[in-house]
């Protein structure tokens, strides 16, 4: 039985490392390209110590203990012990593959086409069936790439057949680039034949990829949609959600920050491929200096021994989720409708289906031995949101498999709506929200694929990135610093109601409520489309609400857990002010509607919009978010429960609000 938990010095000194990494030991090398990450100061104490843990985790860790000045504690790798009858065989037992120095070599397709076959092959939750109503439905245009032989040409209507089956690519444009684009102007000399496409090297890549697979037709959106029309951009990207939907396998240039970087990546199969690696060779074991005598005797008594193959940990996180293309916003409706992706990441492939993610650290996702290693979650993909372990590394994942869920749900029910869907629509937003676009205004766009697959669900009004229904949860929407694009938080160009979340460039958070009692009631809600296309851009809009209205004046340095405190009615309360835009001081008189009251078991929760009236108007502009979170009695003897209404406490000691409705009137936000 192998230990549960354990330590062992390894590296005293930098020059043992060195020695050790000239010598060829392949783990401290890789320990060298960890240090070299941290940017640590050579001069400084140098002392490197293994943890080894086993306890209540899914697969056994190593991290290793810096010691220095700037001491830290890094989970490293992932371990899997090797059995002896296993010693001499490969990782993956698959005729013509083996890790080789090019993340596009014929080997590496070898992999490819096997998870992609399988999948064809075995996989139930994977196909996307084309409904009767699209049987006949096809990308308006696809690049024939062939055989590689004649170049590539640009299909377009009925030259496209009927069934065609095509890849798409996913990737980032990349600024500065003299950049291969279709016009208006080249369009009918392209149906003969793409010239010089191959400078482009993601381009040139992904076909080679299409072919590789035995996929004649490749979709690139710079290629595939006229980019020097507004008329046709907006139709294409009203199709976005089929053109991905339908596709047969997505091809994620995942590591290429631009178009001119290419799909495949150099690597050393020695370094960043697994690694059998025997612990009964390590120096003599040393307690850590922060334990006590008694456990640091337990620890020599546990430390690891025998042979093991050492996985990096994190992959997911490191290579797929800090990548390139997932700061992307585009990427997520890419990812998440795309029945199947294949990445060409920094140091491997990796897969993404509804049933498997996988990678050629773990080819087959979790080992025979039901072995799931940390960060790289294996889990079906249509289980339920709330039923997954924390074990999600990379935006997006977790966002994949409520999608998967919703469309599950879509088949299943047609006339029910439940709060879960509206939960998972805000986990959507949070994720999409993180990423960056180069326009600031497509910022409805590049989620629109997602909120059409999503309209049968929900079953009501699209409103500018809400919907109609619980619509007053939905407005209790914050941003938040952490951001990936760190810019105006509203765009200069109108882009949204002040209301939508649409309307700002930061990370957005939606509260999710316990059952929640709305104080306002909406009783109007338009928007101006700059289209047809309910999910697309729009020109305006505003909600006429009706509830009671309230001065608010923040209290200047006074600061809250999340934002400043305010008076409100000059009446010191626990409500906090959390602005749109933290780094601009808001002029003139601040109003604020509570939009809702949730109680809970032991405490009060309120939520209300920040708002500023526009000229003598009785029209309104948000410019927060306001929110307090109240304990039991006697904290409910706050003022602003008194000017709200009540808190009632009922004979089985549940509690319920009770409305005030004196002096209530209706206003416009725009």
């Amino acid at each position: 039985m192998r230990p549960k938990w354990g330590s062992g010095a390894h590296h005293q000194s930098y020059q043992s490392l060195e020695e050790a990494v000239a010598d060829g030991c392949r783990l401290c090398t890789q320990l060298q390209r960890k240090l070299e990450d941290n940017d640590w100061d050579r001069d400084s104490l140098f002392e490197v110590e293994y943890l080894y843990n086993d306890r209540d985790l899914a697969a056994p860790t190593l991290s290793l203990l810096w010691n220095g000045p700037d001491s830290w504690c890094k989970k490293v790798w992932d371990l899997l012990p090797v059995r002896q009858d296993n010693v001499q065989k490969k990782y993956l037992a698959k005729a013509n593959y083996y890790c080789t120095s090019s993340t596009g070599s014929k080997e590496s397709l070898v992999l490819a086409n096997l998870w992609l076959s399988t999948c064809i092959r075995d996989h139930t939750q994977c196909d996307r069936p084309q409904p009767s109503s699209l049987r006949d439905w096809r990308p308006t245009r696809l690049l024939h790439v062939g055989n590689g032989v004649n170049g590539i040409r640009l299909c377009e209507g009925q030259t496209i057949p009927v069934g065609v089956k095509y890849t798409t690519l996913s990737h980032c444009w990349g600024k500065g680039l003299k950049r291969k684009n279709l016009t208006r102007h080249n369009i009918d000399a392209w149906t003969k034949a793409v010239p010089d496409c191959e400078l482009m090297q993601t381009f040139k890549d992904a076909a080679e990829v299409t072919r590789k697979l035995g996929v004649e037709y490749l979709w690139i959106d710079s290629l595939c949609i006229i980019q020097d029309s507004e008329a046709d951009w907006l139709h294409e990207s009203s199709l976005m959600c089929n053109v991905y939907k339908y596709s047969h396998c997505t091809i994620a240039a995942t590591a290429a920050a631009n178009d001119d970087s290419g799909c495949f990546a150099d690597r050393d199969p020695q370094l960043d491929m697994p690694i059998q690696f025997d612990f009964s060779n390590f120096a003599p074991q040393s307690p850590l200096q922060s334990v006590t005598k008694d456990r640091a005797d337990k620890v020599r008594d546990t430390t690891l021994k025998g042979l093991y193959e050492v996985h990096k940990s994190g992959l997911w996180r490191d290579e797929i989720g800090s990548s390139p293309l997932f700061a992307r916003a585009w990427v997520l409706q890419e990812r998440l409708l795309s029945p199947r992706l294949l990445h060409f990441a920094k140091s491997q492939l990796y897969w993404e289906c509804s049933e498997l993610r996988a990678c050629e650290n773990y080819p087959r996702g979790s080992s025979t031995d039901g072995y799931i290693p940390l960060g790289h979650d294996t889990a079906s993909l249509f289980k339920v949101q709330r039923e997954l372990s924390e074990k999600f590394t990379t935006p997006h994942s977790s966002v994949r498999l409520m999608l998967q869920k919703l469309l599950r749900w879509r088949i299943r029910r047609s006339k029910s709506l439940d709060r879960e869907v509206l939960e998972d629509w805000s986990w959507i937003v949070e994720a999409y929200t993180n990423s960056r676009l180069t326009q600031e205004r497509d910022k409805l766009i590049a989620i629109s694929a997602v909120a059409r697959e999503m309209k049968p669900i929900m079953q009501c009004r699209y409103l500018a990135g809400l919907w109609e229904n619980d619509l007053v949860k939905q407005l209790c929407w914050f941003t938040t610093e952490k951001s990936a694009s760190v810019i105006l938080s509203r765009p200069t160009a109108y882009r949204a109601p002040s209301w939508s979340w649409a309307s700002v460039e930061r990370k957005c958070l939606i509260r999710r409520f316990c059952p929640a009692n709305p104080i306002i009631e909406i009783r109007s809600a338009h928007i101006e489309l700059a289209g047809e296309d309910e999910m697309g851009p729009v020109e305006g809009g505003y909600l006429d609400v009706q509830g009671r209205l309230f001065k608010l004046d923040p209290q200047g340095k006074r600061q809250g857990v999340n934002g400043e405190y305010v008076l409100f009615e000059g009446l010191s309360t626990g409500l906090e002010l959390l602005k749109d835009d933290s780094r601009t001081e808001i002029d003139g008189q601040l109003y604020c509607m509570i939009l809702l009251i949730s109680v809970g078991d032991d405490s009060v929760e309120i939520s209300g919009l920040a708002l500023q009236r526009l000229g003598s108007s009785n029209i309104y502009q948000r410019t927060g978010l306001v929110r307090s979170c109240f304990g039991r009695n006697p904290d409910w003897e706050d003022p602003i429960i008194g000017l709200l209404g009540d808190i009632k406490t009922g004979d089985d000691d549940t509690c319920t609000s009770v409305r005030n409705d004196s002096g209530r009137k209706t206003i416009r936000i725009v």
